[in-house]
């Protein structure tokens, strides 16, 4: 028996005999590793990349195409090296975007909140 914190999805609190160093450590690691600091390649491509590298990261935006990024609007993609894995962002999540060198917020669509291209 476990427990699962409510900001990012992190599995915790694991009952008594079970050390959780299984998938559930694996997934929380990869969580931590999307979600602090968030860097994404880009916030604005809607098909899913043809070859992506592990830990390619992207907002997902409204109407993407590809099997894997369908109705995963506003949800943050990472590639784990074998598949997507998405992660639906809360209010007052920030990612940095590669791809605009801007810093972008989610309320209830992501929103450009700092532009670093000037600074």
């Amino acid at each position: 028996m476990s427990t699962t914190g409510t900001n990012i999805g992190l599995v915790r609190a694991w009952g008594s005999g079970f050390d959780g160093w299984d998938g559930d450590m694996d997934a929380n690691l990869l969580a931590l590793d999307t979600l602090v600091q968030g860097i994404v390649k880009s916030v604005t491509t809607t098909a899913q990349p043809g070859s992506p590298a592990a830990g390619d990261c992207y907002v997902v935006p409204v109407s993407a195409t590809g099997s894997a990024w369908s109705g995963k609007d506003k949800d943050l993609a990472v590639y784990n090296g074998s598949a997507w894995v998405f992660y639906t962002p809360k209010r007052g999540w920030m990612v940095y975007n590669q791809a605009d060198d801007k810093v972008y917020l989610y309320k209830i669509a992501w929103v450009m909140a700092i532009d670093l291209s000037a600074v």
